[in-house]
Formats: structure tokens, sequence, C-alpha cells
């Protein structure tokens, strides 16, 4: 199968509109992420328009641009946070209205991500392939979600201006500045922009003393690529429990072992009560930083961790 025909029907044509006939000279990724860049630009401009009115981003304020007439909050099924309508005239769309704020922020800025995926210049909007994956859709819909709670030019203005260096405390900083949760903030800084290079990743306390990593909320920045995040930590073991039975801890075992005992010694002083830990640790002559934070309120407890290389 040649890589045109893996691309998804949806990606073609969101590519074709935005980057004219020569998305065909283009491969997958490149298609992808000029696509992205195109979008992400169109946002950024349109929110210019209305003198940069933030952060926080309102993802109301591109309902005209994108033909979006009404939003109203309903009593939706349970698999659904919220729904678009194609109507005559434009769309309307529906929100679950039993939602946190947060994530009722980005699921109205994620419905009007769909739109992208409709030619919004018919009567009634409408899309012009056959058929699209559901994840692909999904994602790019995640995708301008975040552009538009995070505008690139203005995330860049606010971490160079107040020196929001990686951190728990400034990833706390920027979720009351743009009203966005952590998991968007470090997808966005760390995977999509890559303005933040560091490891974060999120964990539960079991009762047992056992520390289980979120499998999806791990972000990893360019010097990180390679570092293998422990899905499971006993208390007393020395290393953690493989995800398969075809993994080798050959794949940076030391890297492993330093990384679990920094896990681990930092859960521990953690559980004296107080709720914040930083610590260094060596790997291969390098050091690194680990902070953590502990959310006791959640059951179980839950806690967040940043890896960086330490400052001189």
């Amino acid at each position: 199968m040649t890589e045109s025909k893996m691309i998804d029907p949806s990606v073609k044509w969101l590519a074709k509109s935005w980057l004219g006939e020569t998305y065909v000279y283009l491969d997958r990724q490149s298609l992808l992420s000029q696509t992205k860049q195109r979008i992400s630009d169109y946002i950024c401009q349109e929110l210019q328009r209305q003198q940069w009115n933030g952060p926080p981003f309102q993802p109301e304020n591109l309902f005209k641009c994108r033909r979006i007439l009404e939003k109203s909050e309903k009593a939706l099924p349970s698999s659904h946070l919220g729904i678009l309508i194609p109507v005559r005239g434009g769309f309307l769309m529906k929100i679950r209205a039993e939602v946190p704020k947060l994530r009722k922020r980005f699921t109205i800025a994620h419905e009007v991500g769909h739109t992208f995926f409709y030619d919004i210049d018919q009567e009634i909007p409408t899309r012009k392939f056959v058929r699209s994956r559901y994840w692909v859709e999904e994602d790019f819909a995640n995708f301008v979600a975040g552009a538009i709670l995070l505008p690139e030019a203005s995330l860049r203005e606010v971490i160079q201006e107040r020196r929001l260096d990686p951190s728990l405390e400034a990833l706390a900083r920027l979720s009351k500045v743009y009203m966005a949760s952590a998991d968007v903030i470090c997808h966005r800084l760390v995977r999509e922009l890559r303005l933040w290079d560091c490891l974060i990743f999120k964990s539960v306390i079991e009762s047992d003393g056992s520390i289980k990593t979120n499998g999806s909320f791990i972000f990893k920045g360019a010097s990180f690529r390679g570092w293998i995040v422990p899905k499971l930590v006993a208390e007393h073991a020395s290393f953690p429990s493989l995800k398969s039975p075809h993994e080798s801890l050959r794949r940076g075992g030391h890297l492993q072992s330093s990384l679990v005992s920094a896990i681990k010694n930092t859960i521990s002083y953690l559980r004296t009560g107080v709720n914040m830990h930083i610590r260094e640790f060596d790997h291969r002559g390098q050091k690194f930083s680990l902070q953590a934070k502990i959310n006791p309120k959640s059951s179980p407890s839950s806690c967040t961790f940043l890896v960086r290389k330490a400052t001189v």
C-alpha cells in the first residue's frame, strides 16, 4: 500500500483545502504538520482580529467565522460531551451541561475543531469526503481545541515574558492563566510546540504502596524520547514491571533503575505530609531534577511528576 493511500480521506481533504494542490507532493508527516500549522495560523489571525481578547481565550469568539449559529447545554448521552449538527446557515452545537468548567471549555473548542471537516461555504455545511477513521478526526479536533485555548503566539509570549521554565509551579500558573487543564497544556507545550524539554507523567498511589502510571498522561520532550516511564513501581521492587513480555530491561535498564529509585524516595517523602518535593538524581553522569506534587484529595492519591535537566 502506497503512503498516499494510507492517508485518511478526511486529512487529504483538509490538506487540499488549506495547502492547495501542492499537497500531493508532500509525504504524510509533512502533510499533517503543514496542514496543522496553516490552521493554527488561521486561528491566531482570527483571534488577533479581536485584539487578542485573552488569555484566557474564549472558543465562542470563533463561532462567527466557523458559522456556529447557536450553542446550548443539554443532557446528552454518557458517550457524548458535545455534538455538532449541520443545519441551514451553519451549525448548532450541543454541550453536556453537567461538565466541569475546564472540560466544558475544551469540549466547546473541540466541537469548533469538527467544523474544519466541513465545507462551510455551502448553505448547509457538507463533508466532501466519503469516510474517515474516527480517531483521525478526533485527533485533529483535539489539536484545534488546543490551538484555540492555547494559541502559539500567545503561549510563546507568556512563557518568555514570565520566564516560565518547565516546573509544576509554572504548569499550575499556565492552567490558571489559560483556563485549561494540565493534560491539554502538557500536550501543547511538550508534544506539539516543543516549548518545554522535559518529561511529565501522572501516577496513582495504591493502598498497597505500588505506584501506577497513567499511560495516557506521559509527555516526553526532545531529550526524553528514549526514556522508559515505568507503568508500575511496586513498593519493595528494584525495577518496574514490564508492560509486555517482549520488553527488555536492557532498554535503558540503568535509566529505569535510577528513575524508579527517585520516584520511590520522592513518594516516601511525600507521605510525611508535604504535598510537593524536588530531588535530583544522576543518569549517565548527568544530573536531573525530579519534581513531584501530590493531590491528597483524589482517591486513590494521584501524583504528578516532572523531570528536567538540573540547572547548574
